[in-house]
């Protein structure tokens, strides 16, 4: 839902075969491609139609998936994001690092990048891009710089706010977005989200759905900021 209210103009969501339908029923916009194993991601057939692809939330820790992604990293070098437990397989499975496109993003809250190393250093020595997300996310770059976003609430805390995230900056790497500016943006966007959904409903009411809902509102709102400002 995030990727498909961030100007996505074509979303396909790979999934187990058990999950076909409940895909259609909450995201109906979207493709869905099943995967060859009836319960778990295993890998990826062809990725040439794509533009940029987001890969972590809900697919687990099993063996066959841990084979998946690495056979994903070793075809493609495009443009990635990569999140929740994708992120505990890369710590895992040391040799998937290295399979890491240049210029990827990781998108892990401050527990899974535990397992990884220290910010500035993990991003010049894999030359990705990490946000880490938090009370004020922080971007490190390749080049060891440092963005921190000040838009969001703790009402955020929520299970798959992080997951909405991540479809909101596959979509800006999808159409056409550097990896920084994917990041820069899309944690702004997000977090401005979030705010917009606790002016109307309090923190203790924020749902990750209500964040992706309030998407279109967003980039509305920077549209016409942007525009102002350059009259």
């Amino acid at each position: 839902k995030g990727a498909i209210r961030s100007g996505t103009g074509l979303l396909s969501m790979h999934v187990p075969c058990k999950l076909k339908e409940v895909i259609h029923l909450s995201v109906p916009e979207a493709l869905v491609e099943v995967d060859r194993n009836e319960f778990c991601f295993s890998g990826v057939d062809n990725l040439s139609r794509f533009q940029a692809v987001g890969i972590g939330p809900g697919i687990g820790t099993s063996p066959v998936t841990a084979e998946g992604i690495r056979q994903l990293l070793s075809v493609w070098q495009g443009k990635v994001v990569l999140d929740a437990d994708a992120l505990n397989l890369l710590a895992s499975n040391s040799g998937l690092l290295e399979l890491l496109p240049k210029g990827a993003v990781l998108t892990p809250h401050p527990k899974e990048f535990d397992r990884l190393n220290k910010l500035s250093t993990f991003a010049r020595l894999h030359q990705v891009y990490v946000v880490l997300k938090g009370a004020h996310t922080i971007i490190a770059t390749p080049e060891g710089e440092c963005y921190f976003n000040m838009t969001g609430n703790p009402g955020m805390a929520k299970g798959g706010a992080g997951d909405v995230l991540t479809g909101i900056i596959a979509a800006l790497l999808a159409s056409g977005h550097s990896p920084l500016d994917a990041a820069v943006i899309g944690v702004y966007a997000h977090g401005l989200a979030g705010d917009l959904v606790v002016e109307e409903q309090g923190m203790r009411g924020v749902r990750a759905g209500d964040i992706a809902d309030k998407l279109g509102l967003v980039w509305k709102k920077m549209e016409t900021y942007n525009m102002a400002k350059q009259r």
